[in-house]
């Protein structure tokens, strides 16, 4: 996660956050875009609504932003990813894994994801 400590995280309270943002920006049909002012003021109202994300793991509230309204989104995909980067944190959270570990397999999902097989 960004800049707190990975054993003090709450795991449920991330899952809840990422859950009900993907509602609201369905509900919206918000589209992110950094260089749009339009997207700034409702990226600062979302980051306050769901403070517990954003401040656990501005990457993982950005990456929800940029992908839940795009055509191709699959949000059942996208939720087997959620959970398994935050079992992965259950684990670290247990000392089953190391952070390091937990980083290599997360690399490895993402690899799978976007690099073609003839390339991997």
């Amino acid at each position: 996660m960004d800049n707190i400590n990975i054993y003090k995280t709450n795991v449920d309270m991330i899952n809840n956050d990422i859950q009900n943002l993907i509602l609201d920006l369905k509900k919206s049909k918000f589209i992110y875009n950094k260089s749009d002012n339009n997207s700034t003021t409702v990226f600062n109202l979302l980051s306050n609504k769901y403070s517990v994300l954003f401040t656990t793991s501005k990457t993982l509230f950005t990456l929800v932003l940029s992908d839940v309204n795009k055509v191709d989104f699959d949000q059942n995909s996208f939720n087997l990813k959620i959970k398994h980067i935050l079992d992965l944190i259950i684990q670290m959270q247990k000392s089953k894994i190391t952070q390091n570990d937990a980083s290599e397999n997360v690399g490895r999902m993402l690899a799978k994801e976007f690099i073609p097989n003839n390339l991997s």
